[in-house]
């Protein structure tokens, strides 16, 4: 998946300057190579009857997805049940547990089809092994974040490893942002509040579009929402964000969202792509910033950062508030249709 990501030039008058809060997902990643960006497995271990391999690409998934964060997951073929679930593994070590603090192991897994077991292990990497708050989990077909949190350790422990034991049952599975920190679990997952499944989840059409499914240009799932309408500068599609006040107002970063546009679909030379939050006060209009669409019938996905002025405001109201919006807006030029289609849009912390 192509990406692209705009910031947002935050401009302040004198007398009115807004300072806004820390995200609260923002969080120290001790391991390397959570995410499995560096494309290759290093530094992590890996024992056992199976295979691993970074991809960028989940082949063959029954629900087909795309890695849950940057370009890359690893793949794992488990090629038969092991004796004991530890008996193959995924590990990093070389960690202390230091006195007075309590750990946070979370991770994204998914496998290609059904249900596979597998658990997640802080440990300690020598005899006897001993494991802190250690759990078996069952993944199943589509990204879901899972977590243990340790208890608060009385003594600098070492060597710690994080460990997941993956010899319950032959299978084919995915990982991907794998993190340990310090404190009680924070969550990275995102809300989606698009995936056009059979629907448009809740997003009407502006003035002269028309919104409606189509399989072309579905990045997750089997749809997309196709959006219709006359060129120029438009508010294409509108979608209520009271429900998802209190996570604008404190863990959401950015706004993400699949874009897909055929050059032959429109005469325009150009053509832009932008998410706006409108809100009755404080929040007004905020423009999120313009980004180019390339038209050549790939998926972009396309991001726009939240200043935290604008965190700030969002977390400054309730739902009594009159109106509060995410405009998809489009411009291009004014002699052309204005015809693409857009998947995936999330609120990511």
């Amino acid at each position: 998946m192509r990406t692209r990501v705009v910031w947002l030039t935050a401009f302040f008058w004198i007398g009115f300057i807004v300072f806004g809060p820390s995200h609260a997902q923002e969080v120290e990643n001790l391991l390397a190579n959570g995410g499995f960006e560096d494309g290759v497995i290093e530094p992590w271990g890996f024992w056992g009857d199976a295979t691993a391999e970074v991809v960028t690409e989940l082949v063959g998934a029954a629900v087909p997805e795309v890695p849950i964060e940057g370009n890359s997951s690893l793949h794992i073929t488990v090629n038969s049940a092991g004796a004991n679930d530890w008996d193959y593994g995924l590990n990093q070590g070389g960690y202390v547990f230091e006195a007075g603090k309590k750990y946070t192991v979370s991770a994204f897994l998914k496998c290609k089809e059904g249900t596979l077991d597998f658990r997640i292990k802080p440990e300690l990497a020598a005899d006897p092994w001993s494991g802190y708050s250690d759990q078996v989990f069952t993944m199943t077909d589509e990204w879901a974040e899972y977590s243990v949190t340790t208890p608060v350790f009385t003594e600098d422990t070492s060597p710690g490893s994080i460990t997941f034991h993956i010899a319950f049952a032959a299978g084919e599975f995915w990982i991907d942002d794998v993190r340990f920190y310090e404190g009680e679990p924070v969550s990275t997952e995102s809300v989606v509040v698009g995936d056009f499944e059979g629907g448009l989840d809740g997003w009407w059409a502006g003035d002269d579009f028309t919104l409606s499914n189509s399989p072309t240009g579905a990045t997750t799932g089997t749809e997309a929402m196709q959006v219709d309408g006359p060129g120029g500068w438009h508010i294409d599609a509108v979608l209520d964000l009271k429900p998802h006040q209190a996570l604008l107002g404190t863990t959401v970063t950015t706004i993400t969202a699949d874009v897909t546009a055929f050059d032959a679909d429109m005469t325009t030379g150009w053509m832009q792509v932008q998410m706006v939050i409108n809100g009755e006060d404080p929040i007004g209009w905020q423009e999120l910033g313009m980004q180019d669409v390339t038209r050549d019938g790939q998926p972009y996905t396309y991001t726009w950062v939240i200043p935290d002025a604008l965190t700030s405001a969002m977390a400054g109201v309730d739902d009594t508030i009159g109106w509060f919006e995410l405009m998809l807006v489009t411009n291009l030029d004014g002699g052309s249709v204005t015809k693409f289609y857009i998947d995936n849009v999330q609120l990511v912390p």
